[in-house]
């Protein structure tokens, strides 16, 4: 799936880009949209290229309106309706079928089943086709050539910014440089983000580095653990990437194996026919086979060259990562994540250690508020070698904002994770205090009963609990020194 909505109503999907890897086949089930029992919504100005299926809705899933201004584009079906498809009339607007680059031949699918919408369009508008294989009923479009016509880009709905972002600055940017921006949940977790956002937006778009504001922004956060994080995923960005000089060789041996290989089969033929004797055949066929061998070899030799040099690169990223000093979880969140991709698909290992499982499931089951990116990372890591994880975010992050509530004053330069998350009869905490002093461990449920409550040893770093006799289900932990909330954490039970 490029972008997938399961039971979930009202979002806003808007002027996103989708692109399949030529799938556009019935046997290679890739989806753009994927909507599944959503209602009201509005998905409008998107592109679908080279899909199986550009649009596809299934069970209950009326859109009054708001499916509009979509381009679809060289796939197996543009847009399939597998169950109701009332996206109802859409009044001088329309979606964008490409016609004739459709594979199956068909732009639209189980059209039967949504002859209850309805377009009025101007046909003067070029950018707006109907889908004609099959021909939708009649009714389903009509023409208006009296009324204004769907632009996305004329009604800005998606304003051409480029890359990155593109250096337009709003609202947002200006409250995040001068540090005024301060949402009321999750504030501290939701300011170091946007920091990070607006750093490397600044990256990107250096023009912005003429404005006093972003220039101070950037040079103050430079040598944080913003910057340096920053630093360390562009870094990571560029681990793919070919000089331009390799590339030309590479892609010129390529295309001369391909131009040897054909002669070799035109010499086979010629011989095939008795045209050529077979002296002059195998002379050929020994001479160009000689080419091909020695093409591969310094093709295969610069592939080598490019690998060594990645991992040298690799290893200087790693250790970037490392020498990164963090005072919150999110940080350390970031850290641990660079480490892991780092050592294991950066070097194209796909084989994780348990210590690694464990870190990536303790990252992936926290709240994204007070996680941060690095739990979306995790949890795409983590569908290397588990398929069966369920986050459960609105019960992680409605019981951490609940205890934040009632517990307000919390200590930020100390942190602690538990893994593995979920867990079974045991879980491993570990933590760093500012302070040494006499620290005592509480875990409460979900409903912020105390389960347990026991002193620990500040200087041993971590605590194995013991949950096998506990229920399933969604647990808080918080160490307490001095009487005040130093840091807490959550972890979940699963038997």
């Amino acid at each position: 799936y490029g972008i997938s909505v399961a039971a979930s109503d009202k979002n806003a999907i808007s002027c996103n880009q989708v692109l399949g890897t030529n799938a556009a086949t019935s046997s290679v089930l890739q989806y753009g949209y994927y909507v599944s029992e959503s209602l009201e919504n509005d998905i409008t100005c998107n592109s679908a290229q080279a899909i199986s299926y550009g649009f596809e809705f299934n069970g209950n899933c009326q859109m009054p309106e708001k499916y509009t201004g979509n381009y679809m584009s060289d796939n197996w079906v543009g847009l399939d309706f597998n169950f109701s498809g009332a996206i109802d009339k859409q009044t001088h607007r329309g979606n964008a079928w490409n016609p004739g680059t459709f594979v199956s031949g068909h732009e639209a699918e189980n059209i039967i089943n949504f002859t209850s919408s309805r377009f009025y369009k101007n046909p003067a508008d070029p950018t707006v086709y109907n889908p004609s294989n099959p021909l939708p009923p009649n009714g389903w479009f009509n023409d208006d050539p009296n009324g204004s016509y769907y632009d996305c880009v004329e009604h800005n709905v998606c304003p051409d910014i480029g890359g990155g972002g593109g250096a337009e600055r709003g609202n947002l940017e200006l409250m995040i440089a001068n540090d005024s921006y301060s949402p009321p949940e999750f504030t501290e977790e939701s300011k170091w983000m946007a920091k990070n956002y607006l750093y490397s937006k600044i990256n990107d778009n250096p023009e912005m580095l003429n404005e006093s504001l972003f220039s101070d922004f950037h040079s103050i956060y430079s040598d944080s653990s913003v910057g340096n994080f920053t630093e360390v995923i562009d870094s990571i960005k560029t681990l793919s990437s070919i000089s331009a000089s390799d590339s030309l060789l590479l892609t010129h041996a390529d295309s001369l194996i391909k131009e040897y290989s054909t002669s070799l089969e035109l010499y086979d033929s010629l011989y095939d026919a008795e045209i050529i004797d077979s002296l002059t055949w195998l002379f050929n066929k020994n001479s160009i086979s000689t080419l091909i061998s020695l093409i591969s070899v310094n093709a295969s030799s610069t592939l080598h060259a490019i690998k060594i040099a990645k991992e040298e690169r690799v290893d200087e990223i790693i250790s970037q990562n490392s020498s990164i000093s963090f005072s919150k979880e999110i940080e350390e969140n970031e850290r641990q994540i660079n480490e892991i991709y780092l050592n294991t698909i950066a070097k194209n290992i796909r084989i994780f250690t348990d210590n690694q499982k464990s870190q990536l499931l303790s990252i992936a089951h926290q709240c994204p508020f007070s996680g941060g990116r690095a739990v979306y990372r995790a949890r795409s890591i983590c569908l290397l070698f588990s398929h069966s994880e369920i986050y459960n975010d609105n019960a992680l992050c409605n019981s951490l904002g609940l205890y934040r509530k009632a517990n307000p004053l919390l200590n930020k330069n100390s942190f602690s994770y538990a893994f593995p998350n979920p867990t079974d009869k045991s879980v491993t905490i570990s933590y760093s205090f500012q302070t040494d002093a006499k620290t005592e461990l509480r875990i409460y449920s979900s409903d912020l009963k105390l389960i347990n409550s026991e002193p620990i040893n500040p200087d041993s770093k971590r605590i194995i609990f013991i949950v096998e006799n506990l229920m399933q289900g969604l647990y808080i932990y918080n160490f307490v020194q001095n009487d005040q909330v130093v840091s807490f954490g959550k972890f979940a039970i699963i038997h």
